[in-house]
């Protein structure tokens, strides 16, 4: 039986506004695809009970980005939310290029 790849990499948004939240994911995203490698990243968002209404903003926009733009910026190829509802699982996919 195979065993689910951890996180390697983690990136927390607390804190952040929306606007913040995705600029960051992005620049952190690109640094880590700079590796060359496949991996899987955390992405930490909250579940948003600090919030007035206690509904998560981070979460769903980040989701929402890395569904979208992050799949061609990023070579974003899988997310999903985490068990604990606060983090996001993102994988990254990094083509071998043919000579």
């Amino acid at each position: 039986m195979a065993r689910q790849q951890q996180p390697s990499h983690e990136i927390d948004l607390h804190g952040k506004t929306k606007d913040q939240a995705i600029s960051e994911t992005h620049q952190r995203l690109l640094r880590i695809r700079a590796g060359r490698k496949s991996c899987k990243v955390r992405i930490i968002t909250g579940r948003g009970e600090h919030t007035p209404d206690g509904m998560g903003v981070l979460g769903p926009a980040v989701k929402q980005w890395l569904e979208g733009e992050g799949r061609r910026s990023v070579n974003v190829s899988d997310v999903q939310w985490a068990r604990d509802r606060g983090s996001l699982l993102v994988q990254i996919t990094i083509r071998e290029e043919s000579n």
